[in-house]
């Protein structure tokens, strides 16, 4: 929702596929705007919109956009529009557009294929954005940087531009992305360019104005606190040493591209000449608010530090424009449609004033993440309050107080993981520490199995250099369990990493280890509840993509045979969801996470499940082969620490963990561009099996 108190608001539409563009947008005016609804009314066309005249609404159905002229000529390959933008993509092979991103009256952003490949991407602005874009466009193309996404043709009268197609994958792990990220920004800042705006401390002071307003209108209730953050916010920024760079101008973790050789930096339409820790603050904002299964405050210590060793950055400066990034954002809460937004948008601006308070650094406090509502989960909220754990951990560890918490993961109904940023003692020395919370009241025997497994010789000084985080306690009216949060280097960035082959190895007798600890657990799972649950999963992905179904259940029914074969197995203790993203690696020692799904069945499960996701990952990154060495190291050294599973077994629990991933990438809009990919693979690994 954009939201203009007393004048409009404009609202995107979805009403069929929720997690796609939206179908749609509606725009209610003022009784005192009612000529702006008088004015469409004259220029509409028939079918581009439907008005309510007794309203003063009006919405407009996609692909018509009164801002967007050009997008239904955009829309429909066969118009023209594409052919003059890119003449040279209408070869023999057929051209396709895929929407990628819609912002209504704004931007539309597609991919343009042509055959089985991406070619460019395309994008149509209204007339100020596209006059902002195609300034910048022309002002950084001489930029190594910029040049990765160089405009291709364009077209003034459309508002379109079209780029040069920018390789890579989303970045998910960024901590091990942030050697490559760090100094990709650093060195944009320090390259030179044309004719860009100019970004002061003036010019982000004098927004603060406008949106204080908005934010009033909003919670009349607040004013005051809002006044004094903005004057606050206004003053420190105001005493920013004056810096001038290029500018990315709108830095955020999905402007950053995983590519062979580094990293991509994409969508320069709003760059721009100014101090580079602004740059800095809206990337340090954006994973404070994104960043999910990792910490997003190590992910940002680390990047800043991969930043400083090519070019300074003032930390203060830092702070003040991350409280400024803050300030805009408190009203997102209210364009999201939050149930509990006026609480959320208050505590945004607390949290964007505590960040500029006397004494405070940017990074010492985090931000209060807001807390979704939860009705299995109705302590949510609790959890994630500072004040109110430090309280509930009072008496469980003695001298903690909780500074910060951030919910870092969540499955509505289900369960969700908190973590907290501690002091303890008189020097106030950091630490952090990891909630688990269920809705179910599992919290006792996680924590009873932790505690069990860290006395197994799974310890923080074991001789062989594998252990599980810390078990802290238990707190029991959230149904939660504590454990240590621990520092490392994660999994998929140890496996991308110098010495991958010897973390590789490290990671096998890790589990290794694990199959060879006696511990009694009530929980079994073996070949035929794999093949049940592949069973189930590869028949939804079947009807998911129907183009593909008949391979999808040709696959299904070669690894359900597949897996009824296997021979009888020892039962060992199984960790039943090993693959990378449960490693951290630090210090000649790994850590073994996320043990809720311990159980006893073959330990080819846990080590095909690990070869398998290394297989889909390479995938991902455009290197089928990526993995192998690693692959190689792994299954090596697990078959000569341990004598518990056969390589037949594990390169069928390979195939099946890869065959699952059909269902995964159909289900996570991201990655459905992977499925022929991952198909294909599987198609090929059965047909070496039948030889």
């Amino acid at each position: 929702m954009r939201y203009k108190p007393g004048a409009s608001c404009l609202a995107s539409l979805s009403v069929a596929d929720a997690a796609g563009p939206p179908d749609a947008y509606a725009i209610a005016f003022a009784d005192s705007h009612a000529e702006k609804l008088a004015n469409i009314v004259d220029r509409a066309e028939v079918g581009q919109c439907d008005i309510d005249r007794e309203s003063n609404i009006v919405v407009w159905r996609a692909p018509f956009d009164r801002r967007l002229p050009s997008l239904a000529k955009l829309v429909d390959v066969g118009s023209g529009l594409l052919g003059r933008l890119l003449p040279e993509a209408f070869d023999d092979r057929p051209v396709q557009l895929a929407g990628l991103r819609y912002k209504p009256e704004r931007r539309f952003v597609a991919r343009i294929d042509r055959g089985d490949s991406a070619a460019a991407v395309v994008k149509l602005y209204s007339q100020q954005g596209y006059q902002t874009a195609w300034r910048a466009s022309k002002s950084l193309a001489g930029l190594p940087t910029a040049s990765r996404q160089c405009p291709v043709g364009h077209s003034s009268r459309h508002g379109a531009i079209a780029y040069d197609w920018a390789p890579g994958v989303a970045i998910t792990d960024w901590r091990a992305a942030a050697a490559d990220a760090g100094p990709a920004v650093a060195a944009l800042h320090g390259a030179r360019a044309g004719k860009l705006p100019e970004l002061t401390a003036a010019t982000l002071i004098a927004r603060l104005k406008p949106i204080a307003a908005s934010l009033r209108w909003l919670v009349p209730q607040a004013g005051d606190a809002i006044d004094a953050a903005a004057a606050r916010i206004a003053a420190m920024v105001a005493e920013v040493k004056p810096r001038r760079a290029v500018l990315h101008g709108d830095l955020h973790t999905e402007q950053f591209l995983a590519a062979e050789h580094g990293v991509n930096l994409i969508d320069f339409d709003r760059a721009c000449l100014g101090p580079p820790e602004w740059d800095l603050a809206n990337l340090r904002t954006d994973l404070w608010e994104r960043v999910h299964g990792a910490d997003g405050d190590s992910a940002w210590s680390a990047f800043l530090e991969a930043y400083r060793r090519v070019a300074p950055a003032d930390t203060e400066a830092i702070a003040a424009f991350s409280a400024v990034r803050l300030f805009e954002q408190a009203i997102n809460p209210f364009r999201l449609r939050h149930a509990s937004w006026q609480e959320q948008l208050v505590a945004r601006v607390a949290d964007a004033r505590r960040i500029v308070e006397p004494g405070r650094t940017c990074g010492v406090v985090s931000p209060r993440q807001p807390v979704p509502e939860d009705e299995r989960l109705p302590w949510l909220a609790e959890a994630c309050d500072p004040t109110t754990v430090s309280d509930a951990v009072a008496e469980l560890l003695p001298g903690l107080a909780i500074d910060a918490a951030k919910l870092v993961r969540h499955k509505p109904g289900r369960r969700g993981i908190v973590y907290y940023q501690a002091a303890s003692g008189a020097e106030g020395q950091a630490s952090q520490i990891v909630g688990k919370t269920e809705r179910k009241p599992r919290h006792h025997q996680r924590l009873k199995l932790q505690r069990l497994l860290w006395e197994a010789d799974f310890h923080d000084q074991s001789a062989d250099g594998v252990s599980v985080a810390r078990p802290m306690g238990g707190l029991p009216q959230w149904n939660m369990w504590l454990q240590s949060h621990v520092e490392g280097l994660g999994g998929w960035g140890a496996l991308d990493g110098d010495d991958a082959p010897a973390a590789a190895r490290h990671a096998a007798r890790a589990i290794a280890k694990l199959h060879a600890t006696s511990l009694l657990v009530d929980k079994k799972h073996g070949f035929a509840e794999e093949a049940e649950i592949l069973s189930d999963r590869l028949g939804e992905a079947a009807s998911m993509a129907p183009e593909l179904s008949r391979r999808i259940r040709r696959v299904r029914d070669h690894c359900l045979e597949m897996l009824a074969a296997q021979p009888a197995a020892n039962s060992v203790l199984l960790h039943r969801d090993f693959y990378p993203d449960q490693l951290i690696y630090g210090e000649g020692r790994v850590t073994l996470l996320d043990l809720d799904l311990v159980c006893h069945g073959p330990a080819a499960i846990d080590v095909g499940n690990f070869t398998g996701h290394l297989v889909e990952m390479a995938i991902r990154t455009g290197n089928p082969a990526r993995y192998d060495a690693v692959e190689s190291a792994f299954v090596g050294e697990y078959l000569q620490t341990a004598n518990s599973a056969s390589p037949k077994a594990i390169e069928a629990t390979k195939l099946a963990t890869l065959a699952r991933h059909l269902y995964i990438s159909q289900t996570r809009k991201q990655r459905r561009q992977f499925t022929s990919d991952i198909l294909a693979n599987c198609e090929r690994m059965m047909a070496d099996r039948e030889r």
